[in-house]
């Protein structure tokens, strides 16, 4: 059976502090804050992998970034994901890779489109260059279809 341990207030919170090592302090159901020697708090849980039954630690943040209230939403979302034998710590990695994904499209699709611009603007400059008929405001314009 699983030690009761009693939740964590903020006052607790707010005034834990560490000697010479680090401290932990447990609010119950995988929650826990430690604090450093160095003054900084993190929020982390600890569970069990869904398939493996291996001991597992993430990471929620840092306090006060994330207050006892957040921490606390943070830990009953991992455990709703665990309910589900999803791994919180695989969920959150791929969250992380699935929207560097989308900016990186984002970052690609942009670029294609201002470089189809530039090329058509660039063959234009070229055909009038070969004719010699190249004025000072054509250069201006392609700068200002380069910068946006």
């Amino acid at each position: 059976m699983a030690r009761q341990t009693k939740p964590l207030n903020n006052t607790e919170v707010k005034s834990a502090k560490a000697t010479d090592r680090a401290v932990t302090l447990y609010d119950g159901d995988g929650l826990e804050l430690q604090v450093t020697p160095s003054g900084s708090k993190l929020w982390r849980f600890r569970y069990y992998k869904p398939f493996t039954r291996k001991r597992a630690m993430i990471s929620l943040g840092s306090y006060p970034s994330v207050s006892l209230a957040e921490a606390r939403k943070l830990r009953e979302d991992a455990r709703l994901l665990l309910s589900k034998d999803v791994d919180p710590q695989e969920h959150k990695q791929a969250e992380q890779s699935r929207q560097k994904n989308a900016t990186e499209n984002y970052n690609r699709s942009t670029y294609l489109e201002q470089r189809k611009i530039l090329m058509c603007w660039w063959g234009e400059f070229v055909e009038t260059a070969a004719t010699g008929k190249v004025m000072a405001s054509e250069g201006a314009r392609g700068l200002r279809i380069a910068n946006g």
